[in-house]
Parts: structure tokens; sequence; C-alpha cells
């Protein structure tokens, strides 16, 4: 079984740097689903960055978690429903989308998932 690295082309070339050069990936029994992202907690915080949790489904094989297009930081998936991580910095008022990108499967999207808020 292979994986394709990156499926969605919207993110282009330019988060390259942000991924892991020599990924693996451990085969699983069963077909993984599409991945499903639902929600968003707390869904407004701090400019500078906010510790937060994603919400959703088949996270298994998370490899990137974007903002608003810029990637997130210490990425944790804490199991197949929750990640956690750290926003990237973004402008007070600024409502932007989350995205997450899991081995061989469609990049989920959730628009308006997180507000900046002044620090």
């Amino acid at each position: 079984m292979s994986w394709d690295y990156l499926s969605d082309a919207s993110l282009g070339s330019k988060w390259a740097a942000a991924l892991p050069t020599n990924p693996t990936y451990r085969r699983t029994t069963g077909t993984l689903g599409n991945v499903i992202l639902t929600e968003v907690e707390p869904n407004e915080g701090s400019e500078e960055g906010e510790a937060v949790t994603i919400i959703g489904d088949n996270f298994q094989g998370v490899h990137l978690v974007t903002f608003g297009g810029k990637p997130a930081t210490d990425v944790v998936l804490v199991d197949a429903q929750h990640i956690t991580c750290t926003t990237p910095a973004g402008t007070s008022g600024q409502t932007v989308a989350a995205r997450v990108v899991c081995a061989g499967r469609p990049v989920a999207k959730l628009e308006n998932a997180f507000t900046y808020t002044d620090a």
C-alpha cells in the first residue's frame, strides 16, 4: 500500500518545508474514512498563537494542520477524534479556515474555524 503525501494542490509547494522529509506510515487493516473536521476549541484566541483542540474524526496519519494557510506548531494526535496544536500568529479580528492533512486522504477544511483577538 502506498500513500500520497499531500493531496491538496491548494496548499502549494511553499509548505513542503513544513513537512517531514522522510515520513513513514504504518499499514493498517481496513480502509480509513475521509477526514472530518467539525470544530476548533476554543474558536478564538490570541493573535500571538493559541493552544487549541481540533475535533473531528479519522485523524490517523495527520502530518499538517494549518490556520489561514499557515502551519500550526506543536501538533499532537491525541486520538482519531482529537488533535492539539498551537495556532500560528495572525491578525486581530481575522477569522480563518482550519485544514487537516492526513496521509492518503483528501484534506479536511473547516471555514471560519478560528478568530484572532488582541493579545
